[in-house]
């Protein structure tokens, strides 16, 4: 589903991302783990042609991201941005979803009956139909990001990148979407994102591709790269896997 071969980004002279080579298959989840300024939301702007390579290639759905139009694009790939990168919305959630549908629109057309029906049953699956009709700036954090994820599924793509999607929800929010994740994938969708905690992925035992110094460390399942070793190598010392009834979870040692 995605290639990325030999990728390499960069700001002026400084390097962002390095000899980037990572294959995602289709129906499969995959987080990027890393810390802050490793390049993982360089590497999510590349892949949603936001940002264009200096070298290397990027292939998705079988063609050069670079022979795609935009419009075209965004009827194989979704994204879901960090909450602080978008512009203020002051729009009711009905109609933010409902943009989800441009791609399929031919121009100047405005969207119809079928658009908004379709936008009210993804809003019932992902449990936000109760905020159809409130303003989105008016809900919180935690509640936009589901919606954000909610207009994607609008857009109705195979594969949908997610850029920290936990970053501002409560544990109750990341449990949910963490399970809708793990039910998009199943249902066939091609999911990537992004997170700084390890447990996301340990949770969904999905694969792992480890960002580190701008470039790939570590990629493969969760369970075979997750370790103590790779976790105090990318966090420090104080960091460790345990394990517990079967099940692994990353946890800073006590103080």
């Amino acid at each position: 589903m995605i290639e990325i071969s030999h990728v390499t980004f960069s700001y002026g002279q400084s390097i962002i991302l390095h000899d980037i080579n990572l294959t995602v298959q289709p129906r499969s989840i995959t987080a990027i783990i890393g810390l802050n300024g490793a390049g993982k939301s360089t590497l999510f702007n590349c892949l949603s042609k936001q940002s264009e390579i200096r070298d290397g290639k990027i292939v998705v759905a079988g063609k050069n991201i670079v022979d795609y139009s935009f419009n075209e694009y965004a009827k194989v790939v979704s994204v879901v941005p960090q909450l602080t990168s978008i512009r203020p919305i002051d729009c009711k959630v009905r109609d933010f979803m409902v943009e989800g549908r441009t791609p399929y629109l031919s121009a100047f057309a405005v969207p119809g009956l079928v658009d908004y029906s379709f936008s009210e049953i993804v809003a019932k699956k992902m449990e936000v139909d109760k905020y159809l009709d409130k303003e989105f700036s008016k809900l919180s954090g935690g509640e936009q990001q589901i919606v954000l994820l909610a207009r994607a599924l609008v857009q109705d793509t195979p594969i949908i990148l997610m850029d920290e999607p936990m970053s501002a929800l409560d544990l109750r929010n990341q449990a949910f979407l963490l399970k809708m994740i793990k039910k998009l994938s199943v249902e066939g969708k091609t999911i990537l994102f992004s997170t700084h905690n390890p447990n996301h992925a340990l949770a969904l035992d999905c694969n792992v591709c480890i960002i580190h110094d701008h470039k790939v460390l570590r990629y493969g399942t969760a369970t075979n790269v997750l370790t103590t070793d790779v976790i105090r190598e990318l966090y420090g010392p104080d960091t460790c896997i345990y394990e517990n009834r079967g099940r692994k979870f990353c946890e800073v040692s006590p103080i």
